[in-house]
């Protein structure tokens, strides 16, 4: 099923719940993230979270209307609650030094996205250890790495929560690029399976699209037709081809694969180094 975009020219857009899913997903992998680095015997966590699809901030509940907080804040209160439990416990304060990219091409998106950290409680952090850019991610991402690589120049600790739309605007070179210049970056990437298998098909425009993403051989020369004809699981099969191929590209050492369905479609593929 092809997904909609959002529209912020009126505000906050409506969430769906799968959508909703995936940041509760992020919110509890970086509790995870914090807790696992919070050794006693390190004084300080530096790192960078950067957020390439960043969205409006905030959207409205498709259920309850009520308002609810994008992947920004969701990075913004993880380090913030991070800070309060694990300080909570220790004897020496572990200091937190936390950089922020938001960047959202989407002019209306990126107006609300301003609008509302301003008016949070972190907005005199912007300009600080918060930077929003309205750009889009493939023009900033070389300014976002050399940036990590002067704070972190042995590390580059980092993590690049790339929620994309759809399937084909994170090129694996990108991913490539990352994990090449900065040894400690961590990857979250979401895929659109479902709106991949809507619109692929055994013709030069597919093939295309899957050389621009970087993953043209994935189906080892056999055809769409062949697959879905062969098998009753063909969906499972393109899925578990998919994200294989992604992972051996990326060249991510370590990875986790997960679905979430949409409640219409059939599951989108996130997967994290």
């Amino acid at each position: 099923m092809a997904r909609r975009h959002y529209n912020y020219k009126n505000g906050p857009d409506i969430i769906q719940p799968h959508s909703i899913a995936k940041h509760r997903i992020l919110k509890s992998y970086l509790a995870a993230y914090f807790q696992t680095l919070a050794t006693p015997h390190r004084d300080e966590l530096s790192l960078t979270l950067v957020d390439g699809f960043a969205g409006g901030g905030h959207y409205i509940h498709s259920e309850t209307r009520e308002i609810v907080k994008g992947s920004p804040f969701i990075f913004l209160d993880a380090v913030e609650e991070a800070n309060f439990k694990i300080n909570q416990t220790r004897h020496k304060p572990l200091r937190f030094d936390v950089d922020y990219f938001f960047t959202e091409k989407n002019r209306d998106a990126y107006a609300l996205l301003t609008k509302v950290l301003r008016e949070s409680e972190y907005g005199d952090r912007i300009g600080k250890s918060i930077h929003l850019r309205h750009a889009d991610f493939h023009d900033e991402i070389e300014n976002i790495i050399a940036f990590v690589q002067r704070k972190n120049p042995k590390s580059g600790r980092s993590i690049f929560a790339l929620d994309q739309y759809g399937y084909s605007e994170v090129p694996i070179s990108y991913i490539q690029r990352i994990f090449a210049n900065l040894p400690s970056a961590e990857v979250i990437l979401t895929f659109g399976v479902d709106s991949f298998l809507t619109y692929a098909s055994d013709t030069d425009l597919t093939r295309k699209l899957l050389r621009g993403i970087g993953i043209s051989d994935i189906f080892r020369d056999r055809s769409l037709k062949d697959i879905k004809a062969s098998d009753s699981h063909w969906r499972l099969l393109i899925q578990s081809t998919l994200y294989r191929s992604l992972v051996e590209e990326c060249g991510a050492t370590y990875f986790t694969p997960f679905f979430i369905r949409n409640g219409r479609g059939h599951g989108r593929c996130a997967l994290e180094q």
